[in-house]
């Protein structure tokens, strides 16, 4: 009588293919989340930005009285220091002048996402982002007059402006998603 012999098992180079083949596809997909997560983050600190310009175009549309003030405020605006910047300020000023003052009301501090920066202020006669740096920001302001809504985008130092483009940026993959905002037609939009 003859016995056949049968391999059930697997021999330790399959076993080592297979592993190496796993662990190869195990980083491509974990390469491909995290950068997909850092887009998705990317995307969602653009649409927060743009709610945080327009809450304070619609304060100042509806003449919104913040309940810390008693008086109606001359208007309402967005602040924030470029590059790497991690924050924004709504503010409201009684005073007639477009741009953040220490003594104005602060409404709402905006933190942006986690490793989400606010790169840059780019408007023409707005100081270029390579002269800012972190060490020696700059701000920039995005004023609405309560009751017209008139916008004014300026940086302290110069006349105001037609129109900005503030750009955040992902610092897990340098990626940049755009706001474009527009003082004469009053939009705040989604750039590129």
């Amino acid at each position: 009588m003859q016995f056949i012999k049968r391999n059930f098992g697997y021999t330790l180079i399959e076993v080592l293919i297979s592993l190496g083949v796993f662990a190869m596809l195990s980083a491509i997909i974990f390469a491909n989340y995290k950068y997909g997560n850092s887009a998705q983050n990317l995307t969602q600190a653009q649409k927060e930005f743009i709610q945080i310009v327009r809450s304070a175009q619609n304060s100042a549309l509806t003449g919104t009285v913040p309940g810390s003030l008693d008086v109606l405020p001359y208007g309402y605006g967005v602040v924030y220091e470029y590059p790497a910047g991690t924050q924004a300020l709504i503010f409201a000023t009684t005073e007639e002048r477009v741009i953040y003052n220490v003594s104005d009301t602060i409404i709402q501090t905006v933190p942006m996402k986690t490793a989400i920066t606010l790169e840059s202020c780019e408007a023409q006669g707005l100081p270029p982002p390579g002269s800012c740096t972190p060490q020696a920001p700059c701000a920039c302001n995005i004023f609405f007059t309560t009751g017209d809504a008139i916008a004014s985008i300026t940086n302290g130092e110069g006349d105001p402006q037609l129109s900005m483009q503030t750009k955040l940026q992902s610092a897990a993959t340098g990626r940049q998603k755009t706001v474009n905002v527009n003082t004469q037609s009053g939009t705040v939009e989604a750039g590129p």
